[in-house]
């Protein structure tokens, strides 16, 4: 077990790494207003809910790049890219899965979750949550079609 343990830490350093390296490399052609510009220089009229993101829930991890908070329609962690845009490349997109998911082993407890990718309220703006997979728990959704 000690094996592992020196292993997650080595993991989670490199996450950090790699984050603290994406932040660098973020840029936004938009300008944007609200509580969570990805610059904070940046002016904007935004009427994304998620470019706003007015913050009455659980925060988990913020930094330039995502947020990740427990949406305040379902209850369950949501992490939500700052830039408003649906694409993002592949390695960024590795790096959000995996900040999610683990924030949604801490929030299930040992209970089983997937990561929803499907952009239901908001199609415009990158955000996907870590839902329960019982149909009886709270923030449960059925899988309307593939998800990445």
């Amino acid at each position: 077990m000690h094996g592992r343990s020196r292993r997650f830490e080595s993991c989670q350093l490199h996450k950090q790494a790699v984050v603290a390296q994406l932040v660098e490399q973020l840029t936004c052609n938009e300008q944007v207003t609200g509580s969570n510009p990805v610059n904070g220089s940046m002016k904007m009229k935004m009427k994304c809910d998620l470019c706003k993101l007015e913050r009455r829930t659980t925060v988990y991890e913020d930094n330039k790049a995502l947020i990740i908070l427990d949406c305040d329609s379902c209850q369950v962690p949501m992490v939500v890219w700052k830039e408003h845009t649906m694409h993002i490349d592949k390695m960024d997109e590795s790096i959000m899965r995996g900040m999610l998911v683990d924030v949604g082993y801490e929030f299930y407890k040992g209970d089983s979750f997937r990561i929803d990718t499907v952009q239901n309220e908001i199609p415009d703006h990158l955000h996907w949550h870590a839902r329960p997979t019982d149909p009886k728990a709270k923030g449960y959704k059925e899988i309307k079609n593939a998800s990445k």
